[in-house]
């Protein structure tokens, strides 16, 4: 049976939407911090370009910056690098978030994410 495109079930929980912010990923196991600049997000995870390549399982805090209504907005959120592949600048990358934000935890982070 061959495959078909069409017939992929989305599994994911949260819908994911283009997103601009500058980032800045550290982890703890004492590399350096790593910049980036985002792709998309959901209230689950993030997809992001990164300076360079980020192992998968990787723990890490993403520091998430961007701007609402001309004032900025700064997020830490704690999360795993899920996937990463090289790219001619460095790497694209996605990471799910330890728990997804949610206006409790991250609300001006939610606010952002949901105007979009």
């Amino acid at each position: 049976m061959a495959f078909d495109p069409t017939k992929q079930v989305e599994r994911r929980r949260y819908a994911r939407t283009s997103f601009s912010a500058e980032l800045l990923i550290t982890n703890p196991r004492g590399q350096p911090p790593c910049k980036g600049h985002s792709i998309d997000v959901s209230r689950a995870g993030i997809g992001f370009f990164s300076e360079r390549f980020l192992d998968p399982g990787t723990q890490a805090q993403i520091t998430i910056r961007t701007r609402r209504r001309g004032e900025p907005v700064t997020a830490v959120v704690p999360a795993t690098i899920r996937w990463c592949k090289f790219d001619e600048a460095g790497a694209i990358a996605g990471a799910e978030f330890d728990d997804p934000i949610s206006p409790s935890t991250h609300p001006e982070l939610c606010e952002c994410v949901d105007e979009l």
